[in-house]
């Protein structure tokens, strides 16, 4: 099959993990491009954003070209232009397109009008950098890939969208390197081709107890076209029917997302239509300015599914997070921190330390 990576948003720490990366999508009989939009500026928390403490690689461009991709861009947070683009490493490409701070302001100009005498989440337009850069990204890599598509007349049959901080279970930590390859590949491959699916980690329905205002999750298997089944069940024999209310969420993470083309679309070209729709939904059905779902990564990736009949099967995880150790913005105590990696502020680490000691070769298959 052919394969597309899309690597997309901050290249937090890909000088630590790109020859992970290349290890994890070296998938024997399969064709795998690369494909790269990403930042010259690297913020770890919003508020690197909001003051620009920003840090860089210095060998970015020869990281990514060390992948071979098919198409690339490196684009700045804070200009109107196209830093550069290279194309199978031999043409170059300038573009003067509408830039991520244009649309933050422009959307911060809109919702002004649409929220007009009413107090919503949504934030300012330099908050909105940090929330909506990933997704312009992600859409603008994207766009790399049809563009390629077209220009090959060949289109790809699974799209996986990964990101740079994150690392995966090495060779080390199987029986043998024919289970190790095969373990990866029915992992990014095990996909229904004739509908929309895909295949994620942490799928789940979250339902507001009201009574304690928090949200409790139920872990799930799959989930299509309204009906779930829970994990370790059959979706055939045993899904349910399930009616969306104000206070029920489809959600899954949204590290990795393996999508097979009819799919990848949505996921990855049409995010923003899918928040407009859904931050339409929350100032209909909301009164005030809590729980609003289009504020939540989770669920709007899982409205996806909603919005487009689209299946979403859950998959083990093969992959841990990197986060830097002195900003841990969101991370709530161990249990958030327990499947990441805190790297120092020098960089010094052993990753492959790190990621044994996260499998124990205990769990070798």
């Amino acid at each position: 099959m052919k394969i597309a990576i899309l690597c997309f948003g901050q290249p937090r720490f890909l000088d630590l993990t790109h020859e992970f990366i290349k290890q994890e999508f070296d998938l024997p009989g399969h064709t795998v491009d690369y494909f790269f939009h990403v930042w010259e500026d690297i913020g770890y928390i919003p508020e690197d954003s909001l003051s620009q403490n920003y840090d860089k690689i210095p060998d970015l461009h020869s990281i990514i070209k060390s992948f071979s991709p098919k198409m690339w861009r490196i684009e700045q947070y804070n200009s109107t232009h196209i830093d550069g683009m290279e194309i199978s490493g031999d043409r170059y490409i300038r573009n003067n397109k509408d830039s991520l701070r244009t649309l933050c302001k422009a959307w911060e100009t809109f919702n002004n009008f649409v929220t007009y005498n009413r107090d919503t989440p949504v934030p300012n337009a330099k908050r909105l950098e940090y929330f909506f850069g990933q997704h312009y990204s992600m859409q603008k890599c994207f766009s790399l890939i049809e563009e390629y598509e077209r220009m090959t007349r060949e289109k790809y049959d699974i799209v996986i969208k990964i990101r740079t901080d994150v690392v995966y279970r090495t060779p080390n930590l199987f029986k043998s390197q024919e289970v190790y390859n095969m373990h990866k590949i029915e992992h990014y491959t095990k996909l229904d081709f004739d509908i929309p699916m895909i295949n994620v980690k942490g799928l789940r329905i979250n339902r507001l107890n009201t009574d304690k205002n928090v949200w409790v999750g139920e872990d799930i298997d799959t989930f299509y076209k309204n009906r779930y089944c829970l994990i370790n069940e059959d979706f055939n024999d045993n899904s349910k029917y399930i009616d969306f209310d104000i206070n029920t969420r489809i959600c899954f993470n949204d590290w990795t997302l393996i999508a097979n083309r009819k799919a990848a679309t949505y996921y990855f070209g049409r995010w923003f239509e899918n928040y407009l729709i859904t931050y339409g939904e929350d100032l209909l059905l909301r009164k005030d300015r809590y729980w609003f779902k289009s504020q939540s990564d989770h669920t709007l990736q899982g409205h996806i599914a909603l919005y487009n009949n689209i299946k979403a099967a859950r998959v083990n995880r093969r992959d841990v997070k990197l986060i830097h150790q002195s900003k841990l913005y969101g991370e709530k105590g161990k249990d958030s921190l327990a499947n990441k990696i805190l790297v120092p502020e020098d960089k010094n680490i052993d990753i492959a330390h790190h990621i044994k000691e996260r499998w124990k070769p205990t769990t070798k298959k």
